[in-house]
């Protein structure tokens, strides 16, 4: 009756659970069929109880952008756009006006002077 007991078990937690099997074996020769210095646990874990960990990105870049931009511009006012132009003033505009400076300046009739003032020889 027992090992009936223990069988009907045995097969209700194989159905319902996940099985871990571990062999435990003799440190002198080799195993084999007939060998009885082999031991085998089966531990049965329950799918209830299981818990599975996986582990992935959070976010993705674009999405930490957007998050930050949002909260630049939720606390402070100040937009990712508004980054941008600074960023561009702090580097084009003064490069442009820096090579400005450099180059020689022209006559100021022949700066003011259209199309229609231009003759033709």
């Amino acid at each position: 009756n027992s090992s009936t007991h223990r069988s009907r078990l045995a097969a209700v937690l194989r159905r319902s659970s996940t099985t871990c099997t571990f062999i435990f074996k003799s440190r002198k020769g080799v195993v084999t069929d007939n060998n009885t210095k082999v031991s085998i646990v089966r531990v049965y874990y329950p799918l209830i109880a299981t818990v599975l960990y996986k582990s992935g990105v959070v976010y993705s870049w674009h999405e930490i952008i957007s998050y930050f931009g949002g909260l630049l511009s939720l606390c402070i006012g100040f937009s990712t756009i508004s980054f941008m132009e600074v960023a561009y003033f702090a580097t084009v505009r003064l490069y442009q006006n820096y090579i400005g400076h450099q180059q020689p300046k022209t006559d100021a009739k022949q700066k003011n002077r259209s199309y229609n003032d231009i003759e033709i020889m």
